[in-house]
């Protein structure tokens, strides 16, 4: 039997969480930016250690707040499925402060509701991989996000899994 594993990408608007989701499921970028307006599932399947899994990701668009209830989960049709996810992947853009207190703000909110996520968190950065296609923190100001992470998520410099 095959283990379904439920995986919410959370962040702030235009930090590029369809972006990498994309590139992950299916090696393609796009330039053209479309804010997302609903959730969103992806379901491809990963053999990872010779096991075979089926990812259920939820491309979650952005939210005020996490679910604090199944109740505000299921009146909210963007949050859908989002409190019963096995991992998160909070997305922001390092060069935007705001990106970043959502993304904070939303952890604590997931720590606080969750009981799983209280003592399991991984920090994944791609961080190192932006920085050197944007060519340094200087240029932050003049690239837009999606410009610089399609640089990042190129197959030939980062890997995503």
């Amino acid at each position: 039997m095959v283990e379904t594993l439920s995986i919410a990408v959370i962040g702030a608007p235009g930090v590029g969480k369809t972006s990498i989701i994309r590139q992950f499921v299916y090696n393609d970028f796009s330039e053209v930016y479309t804010p997302t307006q609903t959730r969103y599932v992806y379901r491809p399947s990963v053999i990872l250690n010779g096991s075979m899994y089926e990812l259920k990701i939820l491309d979650v668009p952005p939210i005020t707040s996490f679910p604090s209830s199944s109740s505000q989960e299921w009146l909210d049709l963007r949050c859908r499925g989002v409190r019963n996810a096995n991992a998160y992947i909070l997305v922001y853009d390092i060069c935007c402060v705001d990106s970043f207190e959502y993304v904070k703000m939303i952890r604590q909110q997931i720590v606080e509701n969750s009981a799983a996520a209280k003592f399991n968190w991984h920090v994944v950065l791609l961080f190192k991989e932006l920085l050197g296609s944007a060519g340094g923190a200087r240029a932050c100001a003049q690239n837009h996000t999606s410009i610089r992470l399609q640089g990042a998520l190129q197959r030939n410099r980062c890997t995503l899994m």
